[in-house]
């Protein structure tokens, strides 16, 4: 898990399967939107991650989660039965 220190407040970053988000976590005195537990404006999205970039983190680290590709089974086709119909062609 990413945690991030900025102006005093400490920040999580989430990951998601659509991306992620980052949530605060302590240090606040309920000035812009900044409460313990709740998502955080995205205007402090971008100060957030390159403080994390600054500290050590890299970009894999905010890539989401990458789906599990099964490999696709051949399915046999069926055959059609025709017994009671004309063809014309």
């Amino acid at each position: 898990m990413i945690e991030v220190t900025l102006d005093g407040y400490k920040y999580n970053y989430c990951k998601t399967e659509s991306g992620g988000y980052w949530i605060g976590i302590s240090g606040y005195k309920g000035s812009m939107g900044r409460y313990s537990n709740c998502r955080v404006p995205t205007m402090l999205w971008s100060p957030l991650r390159a403080k994390a970039y600054s500290e050590g983190y890299t970009a894999e680290d905010f890539a989401p989660p990458k789906k599990k590709s099964e490999p696709k089974k051949a399915k046999a086709k069926k055959s059609k039965n025709k017994k009671n119909s004309i063809s014309i062609f």
